[in-house]
């Protein structure tokens, strides 16, 4: 029986694993720690922007629809994570729930704070927390906790809501 490309994807990388321990260990610090590093640093630069208001409340809006979509999907479409079918994979975090897998809230909120990191500086740091996100998404694969169907499935709700928050409010950004 073959394994969906999805599984067989998170196989290969999963036998990664435990090779390069400094590898693994910014994985987890980018699976685990870099969106609450982050997130203070736009909060500290909107406040001295003096925008922290409308923009805190735009990515408040974007973060509460796209969870709560994020959720119903998962109540919809129950996908467990990875462990439940692969007992032995290698798993170098622990998340706080197992039941949900699809799609990855922290390629989500990874997802978001590209968008942010790209509004909110300009040049090459904006592109600097693109490849923070990509790193949080990627990430999450390696430590072991999302299949690579759930990082795309992350990412996609959260560009959708990033577009329908640009054509439903009249923020800066």
């Amino acid at each position: 029986m073959t394994q969906p490309w999805t599984a067989s994807l998170f196989l290969n990388i999963n036998a990664l694993v435990g090779r390069w321990p400094i590898i693994d260990r910014l994985m987890i610090f980018f699976a685990h720690y870099a969106l609450w590093v982050c997130v203070p640093l736009f909060l500290y630069t909107w406040w001295g922007y003096g925008v922290i208001v409308p923009l805190v409340a735009e990515f408040l809006v974007m973060a509460a629809v796209a969870f709560s979509l994020s959720y119903m999907i998962a109540f919809w479409t129950p996908r467990p994570r990875p462990v439940h079918q692969f007992p032995n994979i290698k798993v170098l975090i622990h998340t706080l729930g197992t039941w949900k897998s699809f799609p990855s809230d922290h390629a989500l909120s990874a997802t978001l704070l590209a968008y942010a990191g790209w509004i909110t500086f300009s040049g090459m740091i904006g592109v600097l927390f693109i490849f923070i996100a990509s790193m949080i998404a990627v990430s999450r694969v390696w430590v072991g906790v999302h299949y690579p169907r759930d990082i795309f499935g992350g990412i996609t709700l959260g560009v959708l809501v990033i577009m329908a928050s640009k054509i439903f409010t009249f923020f800066p950004g």
